[in-house]
């Protein structure tokens, strides 16, 4: 039994190689991992704890959450080192052809990171933000290291790389507050009653509960259609649940139909004139089976 553990000892206590006059041996290396490993968790527990205690807003919280937890792991990653006896400078040994295998792997991951970290200073766009992003409407679920976590309809989620959302333009509907405005669309029959309809599209709009007063409803003339006269009913609400537009567009919708039918207003469809010419006489060929 005391052979076994002297061959143990001896070796975890093995040097396995050399940086300078420095050796390195399995015990070491070992104590580092071991202390990478634990400093990696303490830096979540650290960092979810202090941000926790802050009188903050949940998006702000994550934001200090994350620059903390990475911060603490650096400290981590440097102390582990410490303890594996490896010099810092051992990252030069490895330079020249590491330096170019990695570069071309880890080139997105690096711009990803780095372009998350802007997003959270800088906070073009929040945790809880609603977003329109190539026609996609969803909630900010969360931000991360390498990429933004987008909520839609129907409980889909949108992983998006973070330097996407800094090279490209998209929409935050809640940048500065939860209001936002949207726009229904409604198609008229030629011959209406013009002031009938721009009343009665308002007092829709004013009798729905989850619209806002203020800013109140504006009715527009937007078009003389191919078929119909297009106007636009422009309302705000307060977004708070992502099916908040969904729902509130449903019930403007079925509340438009029905004062439109009881006002005799008509909702406009395609519709087709087809004129012969007389010029000529019209041929009809008759094809007998034979």
């Amino acid at each position: 039994m005391e052979k076994i553990q002297d061959k143990l000892i001896n070796g975890l206590d093995k040097s396995l190689f050399k940086v300078g006059t420095d050796p390195i041996t399995t015990k070491s290396l070992l104590l580092g991992l071991i202390f990478l490993v634990i400093g990696f968790y303490l830096s979540k527990i650290l960092s979810k704890k202090i941000s926790s205690k802050l009188k903050a807003r949940n998006s702000t919280k994550r934001v200090v959450e994350s620059i903390l937890f990475y911060t603490f792991l650096l400290f981590a990653v440097i102390f582990s080192f410490k303890f594996a006896k490896l010099p810092i400078t051992i990252f030069t040994l490895f330079g020249g052809a590491l330096a170019v295998g990695v570069g071309f792997g880890s080139k997105n991951l690096i711009n990803n990171f780095i372009s998350g970290i802007i997003l959270m200073i800088e906070r073009p766009i929040k945790v809880d933000d609603f977003v329109e992003i190539n026609n996609t409407f969803g909630f900010v679920e969360n931000i991360g290291s390498r990429s933004t976590l987008i909520k839609t309809f129907g409980n889909k989620h949108i992983v998006v790389p973070n330097s996407f959302l800094l090279e490209n333009s998209f929409i935050n509907w809640t940048l500065k507050n939860r209001t936002a405005a949207f726009d229904l669309s409604v198609g008229v029959m030629y011959g209406s009653d013009l002031d009938k309809v721009n009343a009665t599209l308002r007092s829709c709009a004013e009798n729905c509960k989850s619209v806002l007063s203020n800013p109140a409803p504006q009715v527009f003339f937007s078009n003389f259609g191919e078929s119909a006269l297009e106007y636009k009913l422009r309302y705000s609400i307060t977004l708070v649940g992502i099916m908040d537009r969904l729902n509130i567009e449903s019930e403007l919708r079925t509340t438009i139909a029905k004062e439109f039918a009881k006002n005799n207003l008509i909702i406009a469809f395609p519709q087709r004139d087809i004129n012969f010419k007389q010029s000529e006489p019209i041929q009809f060929k008759v094809i007998k089976d034979e």
